[in-house]
């Protein structure tokens, strides 16, 4: 599903083409409203440049902001905490919830959302947000997101490597550093999905060089992951996913 939609991405700078992409592609797993968004961290470390689209309900968008629920909502907590993908029902079912984030959480249902994913990107200089809401609490789908989350994970992180590239075209030459012959070997060994241990056998090399080239290959793509380097690698053409 990556590789299709990698290649779905290529042919276009458009951001509404790409935004269908990503809207497509969420889809499929269930997701009824999407929500990304994107801002660019300053020298001050103040957010600026912000670019967002959302499919939510626009009254429940401005219900949100209108009484600040960003700054009581645990899921956004966790997610910053964590700095890792957050299921919403992994959170609200929790009993130590305040009674402000419990009528978040109902208020959320009384829109038409009753569950969701949130998976957070990090860059050197910018800080993105995808958000995939599922209209009712549905233990069968909200575990079949949970299980695509590394998928998801990767599709988000193009998308928004994507995005930047469309806004910015000069990011790519900003801030690509070439990668060695043996970091795109290993690096493409990681996005067919395999471990470091198998990498190490594959290239006959040791599993410590493995994770030394993985390494070299965030540092030069300014990934915060190995989820987040695979993607970067794969949407500026550096490795292909067969």
């Amino acid at each position: 599903m990556l590789a299709a939609f990698v290649e779905g991405l290529q042919p276009t700078d458009s951001l509404d083409e790409l935004k269908r992409r990503l809207i497509d592609a969420l889809t499929r797993f269930g997701a009824r409203y999407i929500d990304y968004r994107a801002y660019e961290i300053g020298e001050n470390g103040e957010p600026h440049g912000s670019f967002s689209f959302s499919t939510m309900p626009p009254a429940w968008v401005e219900r949100y902001l209108s009484q600040k629920f960003y700054l009581v909502d645990p899921v956004f907590r966790e997610m910053r905490a964590r700095r890792a993908p957050v299921v919403w029902s992994d959170v609200s079912s929790r009993q130590d919830l305040s009674e402000p984030q419990r009528n978040l959480f109902e208020e959320a249902r009384s829109f038409g959302i009753g569950d969701g994913l949130c998976i957070p990107i990090f860059e050197s200089d910018s800080f993105g947000l995808v958000a995939m809401a599922m209209p009712d609490f549905d233990p069968a789908t909200t575990d079949a997101v949970r299980r695509g989350i590394p998928l998801l994970q990767a599709i988000s992180h193009v998308f928004h490597t994507y995005v930047a590239d469309a806004r910015h075209p000069e990011w790519a030459a900003r801030v690509m550093r070439p990668l060695s012959p043996r970091e795109r070997e290993v690096m493409q060994w990681v996005a067919a999905g395999k471990t470091d241990w198998e990498v190490s056998t594959i290239l006959h090399i040791s599993e410590r060089s493995v994770k030394f080239h993985v390494a070299g290959a965030r540092r030069k793509l300014f990934a915060a992951n190995r989820t987040h380097a695979v993607a970067k690698a794969v949407a500026l053409h550096l490795i292909d996913l067969g």
